[in-house]
């Protein structure tokens, strides 16, 4: 699995990111409301943003990484979301 490069918790935005790789910017795609994939010209994954840190947005994120072998950082973003 690919480790992220970095991680970012802007806790005033209830939002994160997740950086994969550095490299051009060529699109982005929502996974939902509140989960934005970045990719690059070569249609690798630059980042997964996430617009909330509720369990259902954590999971969805997760899910989307491992499933193009990416280490995603669950735990990291779980502390700050609300319990149910």
């Amino acid at each position: 699995m690919m480790k992220p490069l970095a991680v970012e918790i802007d806790l005033e935005a209830n939002a994160g990111y997740v950086t994969y790789a550095e490299s051009a910017w060529a699109r982005d795609e929502r996974l939902a409301e509140t989960v934005i994939v970045a990719y690059g010209a070569d249609d690798a994954v630059l980042g997964i943003e996430l617009l909330a840190f509720d369990p259902s947005t954590i999971a969805l994120a997760a899910g989307f990484a491992h499933d193009r072998e990416l280490d995603f950082p669950s735990s990291a973003f779980a502390s700050f979301g609300t319990v149910a």
